[in-house]
């Protein structure tokens, strides 16, 4: 009897804990803003992914491009709020590597191909 009475306010201080963690603890988003930082947004292009994303200093999410092919080596964000981007359509032939061929595509806001 003793030892569960000891054990019930352990557990119960646990779930606090875990609790106030869990509404507390940041997962998603900018983990640290320091005061120096540049205003503005950050656009970039994951290499092992097919889309391109603009978030804000807080690591919110402003727009995403879901495109067809994996990316080239850049991509930029134009004044005009239009994205270019180099592409790698898929591998033809007998030369599959990385430099065998690729395309340039300017796309606007809504993720609709310009060119």
């Amino acid at each position: 009897m003793k030892m569960i009475k000891i054990f019930q306010p352990l557990q119960i201080l646990a779930c606090i804990c875990i609790f106030h963690a869990a509404i507390n603890g940041q997962t998603i988003g900018t983990l640290q803003l320091e005061e120096d930082a540049l205003n503005g947004y950050t656009f970039f292009s994951p290499f092992s992914g097919k889309k391109a994303w603009m978030v804000n200093n807080c690591g919110e999410i402003i727009n995403v491009w879901d495109r067809e092919y994996l990316p080239g080596l850049s991509a930029y964000f134009l004044d005009n709020g239009q994205m270019m981007r180099t592409y790698k359509p898929g591998a033809v032939g007998p030369f599959n590597s990385a430099s065998n061929s690729g395309g340039l595509e300017l796309v606007d806001w809504n993720n609709n191909t310009i060119w």
